[in-house]
């Protein structure tokens, strides 16, 4: 099926439209998927082309999203490296085996995750 479609004074496709309506183009034969193509093309003096990349500037609320997912990224690492440091620790064997109390055990886990500095947020 051929698809036809309306198409703005400055090569964006519009709408939908019969073969026969005023100002009706045609889309290329090969269109699977006529709105996907029309989101990402644009006509230029008659053909068919690809809708240039526009790139843009970060928000600052996009920039300080990306800040707070590389923090909270960093901050399941350190989260990892102590579980990581607890479980291959002596202490750890000692208390699964009941040679250490839950206190004690508490204690050298704290030692242990004091190693891991909290991440810095960065501004």
């Amino acid at each position: 099926m051929i698809w036809h479609v309306t198409v703005s004074k400055e090569g964006e496709a519009l709408d939908f439209c019969e073969a026969d309506a005023e100002g009706a183009v045609a889309l290329p034969e090969n269109v699977v998927d006529p709105d996907a193509f029309m989101a990402s093309h644009m006509l230029v003096d008659g053909a068919w082309q690809r809708k240039p990349v526009v790139e843009h500037e970060p928000t600052p609320e996009e920039i300080e999203a990306a800040k707070e997912a590389d923090y909270q990224d960093r901050l399941a690492a350190r989260e990892a490296a102590i579980d990581a440091a607890i479980t291959a620790s002596a202490a750890y064997r000692s208390f699964i085996r009941g040679g250490m109390t839950l206190t004690a055990y508490r204690d050298a886990a704290s030692d242990i995750a004091a190693q891991f500095p909290m991440p810095e947020r960065t501004l």
